[in-house]
């Protein structure tokens, strides 16, 4: 009986071994820190229209509040790859979430899809929300 026990609890921690390392693996990594602002940065960059906030929180977190006139498109939404194909690739784009948990992945999916003037703000709202 002690064998089976030592031998299922073995099984146990490999699993989860296994598991953690996956999640681990799959989880977004950090952009390039030559592409990440300062909230300072961005306050010096609202009013310039070539420059668009790009807001990639839930609606429910939106409903709290943006930056500037920031565009909203939900990165955790199955259609945001085909609403940001609806964006002008040619402009500069500064994406956030509430503090890059998603925002990395966001940049990465504008980058592979044409973009080429993409920024991260990595404080995102919650940084954002404190300053401001």
């Amino acid at each position: 009986m002690q064998k089976k026990k030592m031998s299922t609890t073995v099984i146990f921690i490999a699993l989860a071994i296994i598991i953690g390392g996956t999640y681990y693996a799959l989880q977004p990594k950090s952009v390039k820190a030559s592409n990440d602002l300062t909230a300072e940065q961005i306050k010096s960059m609202l009013n310039d229209p070539n420059v668009v906030m790009l807001d990639v929180r839930t609606p429910m977190e939106v409903s709290g509040g943006k930056i500037g006139n920031a565009v909203h498109v939900d990165y955790m939404n199955r259609s945001f790859e085909s609403e940001i194909a609806k964006l002008d690739p040619n402009k500069t784009y500064v994406v956030y979430c509430h503090s890059a948990g998603r925002s990395p992945g966001a940049v990465r999916t504008l980058q592979k899809n044409g973009f080429k003037n993409v920024l991260h703000y990595p404080g995102g709202w919650a940084d954002w929300s404190r300053k401001n």
